[in-house]
């Protein structure tokens, strides 16, 4: 028998184990949360809890009397390799999710699916009231209509390997209309008999002045001819608002967003796919990043777009604000339009208020159908700028291209074209003296002052 006594047990494996558990408790429990995002971010926290078991085993032993643990036992070697598949995993699952937004993690579901089908006895509601819709899993469709009348009818879904093994958990599922403070919830009442896989959906008429805010784990959201507030939120799946009469907001995890006819303010936040907004009365903002085409038509006020690629910013969009991950495109706007990007390719066309770019990377294109009436600024690193304007237009440039050349179809004597050190500029007014002012700055592309036609 040895002699010698038996080393510390080290705290760090509890510490992994805790870890661990935590991770995939958050990842079960609040799916929003963007784990692979936080773990890129936070990840020298590992380190900092380490260093603190670490510590805590050279502390203890010494007051105890026992030996020191050793540095990395075989166990803790072995939780370490464990954790870094587990972080890495969910570092490329929400990578893959950011790319391709329509891709779902979730198991298949094995077997044919059964249904059982109801409808809610009518009630009477007042006039502008709140509905407040809120189910795990299924399809949320709510329809304003004429009257006072909430009509509900229900859909429940479940797989499995016979109606006779299907119909006990479909009975204790069932959807109530509850009033809680003015507000009427539809939720749904689960029962002992029933499974977290069963999905339902809702179809809803309500009164056309109702607010209305659904909420869902995964499925799709559609709501029609809603003359109160809308909120939407889905964690997986699409959300399509048409006709409603007040601010509209939506959010999600994943998929793609369409807001038709909002007579006031829209915003869309989350991460996702497509978003399509057209025909707004009021404001329109897209926050977060979605990774499809964020298409616009015809927004009344200012249409905002905040992308950690790209901002921008438009005002009394009366025509198109297209924009991807690799191109910006605005067609027709009365007012201002600010636009800050990287990597694309911006074409800006039709606009009569001021305009504001900022690019490094890609190509940029202003064209106006106009005369210019406000300024024009442009910067731009490692790409080309082409803009132009009606020939009969007045205004003062100052264009620059370091290391690139400069091209002019103006000239006159006071419009100076030329090349130094390696630099193109082209520098002087055309017309009038007092018009307005076009700068533009870039690096290593060519700069084009075209003449368009007005009628373009």
């Amino acid at each position: 028998m040895s002699g010698g006594r038996k080393r510390g047990r080290s705290a760090f494996a509890g510490v992994l184990l805790v870890l661990i558990g935590v991770l995939f408790l958050i990842d079960i429990y609040y799916p929003s949360v963007r784990l692979g995002h936080l773990i890129e971010v936070y990840w020298p926290v590992l380190l900092i809890v380490w260093g603190g078991a670490k510590i805590i085993d050279y502390l203890l032993p010494r007051q105890v009397g026992e030996p020191w643990p050793p540095a990395v036992s075989g166990g803790e070697a072995a939780l370490i390799v464990v954790l870094i598949v587990v972080l890495g995993g969910f570092v490329i699952r929400d990578w893959v999710r950011q790319r391709v937004p329509h891709i779902g993690f979730d198991m298949p579901e094995l077997g044919p699916s059964y249904t059982q089908s109801e409808s809610l006895p009518p009630q009477t509601i007042p006039a502008g009231s709140r509905l407040a819709i809120d189910i795990p899993r299924g399809d949320i469709s709510v329809q304003g209509r004429a009257g006072n009348n909430l009509l509900v009818s229900v859909k429940k879904s479940i797989w499995g390997l016979s109606q006779t093994s299907t119909d006990h958990a479909l009975h204790h599922s069932n959807v109530a209309v509850v009033e809680m403070s003015g507000v009427y919830h539809i939720w749904p009442r689960f029962g002992v008999g029933s499974r977290p896989d069963e999905s339902i959906d809702l179809e809803v008429q309500a009164p056309a002045s109702a607010n209305v805010a659904a909420n869902i784990t995964r499925g799709d959201i559609r709501i029609s001819n809603a003359g109160g507030s809308i909120q939407a939120r889905t964690n997986g799946g699409d959300v399509e608002v048409q006709s409603a009469g007040g601010d509209v907001t939506v959010n999600l995890s994943r998929g793609d967003a369409r807001i038709s006819g909002a007579r006031k303010n829209v915003l869309v936040t989350g991460r996702g796919n497509d978003v399509n907004i057209s025909d707004v009365g009021g404001d329109a903002a897209v926050l977060g990043p979605f990774d499809g085409t964020i298409h616009a038509t015809n927004v009344a006020q200012r249409i905002h777009c905040a992308q950690p690629w790209s901002q921008i910013d438009a005002t009394q969009l009366n025509g198109t604000l297209e924009a991807d991950l690799g191109d910006v495109t605005v067609s027709g706007a009365n007012g201002p339009v600010k636009i800050l990007t990287h990597n694309s390719d911006v074409s800006v066309t039709g606009v009569t208020g001021r305009v504001d770019i900022a690019d490094a990377h890609g190509d940029v294109k202003v064209t106006l159908t106009a005369p210019p009436t406000q300024d024009v600024n442009i910067t731009n690193n490692a790409g080309d700028v082409d803009v132009a304007v009606p020939a009969q237009s007045s205004f003062e440039v100052d264009a620059i291209s370091r290391g690139g050349d400069v091209e002019s179809d103006f000239s006159g004597a006071q419009l100076n074209v030329s090349m130094a050190a390696g630099s193109g500029q082209i520098i002087g007014h055309v017309g009038a003296s007092d018009g307005p002012k076009i700068t533009i700055a870039t690096t290593y592309g060519t700069i084009h002052l075209r003449k368009s036609s007005s009628n373009q």
